[in-house]
């Protein structure tokens, strides 16, 4: 029964060890000059030791905006999130590429995709595009207009 135990201890920690990861995203892809974006850097399954470590781009400023940390457990298995939030000012015009992003977790540095910023004139607004970011508002009209309790609809 011990090395039952024991053996499962040992996956347990081998798939905690294998589903480390980092990414980065922005709230939007373009902006103006002067309006901030947000970089959320996602640390997956581990701690960073330290702030991520963020290149400096001329034309660029950032500034910490704070952290969130999620833990689900659920699905034979557990996910634990750590959240740094940055927003991104332009100080001019132009074509980013926010790159290199490093996050240090004990003694390896873990580096997400490069991002794509597109920063336009000030006053000037994106165009709406595709993006998957848009809400979307959905109105259900159930065929039937009474229910009971414990009924299922």
């Amino acid at each position: 029964m011990s090395r039952i135990l024991a053996f499962s201890f040992v996956l347990l920690l081998a798939a905690n060890a294998l589903g480390q990861k980092v990414s980065a995203s922005l709230d939007r892809a373009a902006t103006s000059v002067g309006e901030s974006v947000t970089l959320s850097i996602t640390c997956t399954n581990f701690t960073p030791s330290s702030q991520p470590m963020l290149p400096s781009i001329r034309g660029l400023r950032f500034s910490t905006a704070g952290t969130s940390r999620k833990f689900q457990l659920g699905n034979g298995g557990r996910t634990s999130t750590y959240t740094f939030n940055v927003l991104v000012t332009p100080l001019k015009a132009g074509n980013y590429s926010i790159s290199p992003i490093q996050v240090r977790h004990e003694t390896r540095l873990l580096k997400p995709k490069p991002l794509k910023l597109l920063v336009l004139p000030a006053g000037e607004k994106p165009k709406p595009g595709n993006s998957q970011s848009q809400n979307a508002y959905v109105r259900l009209l159930p065929t039937k207009t009474t229910a009971y309790v414990g009924e299922v609809i």
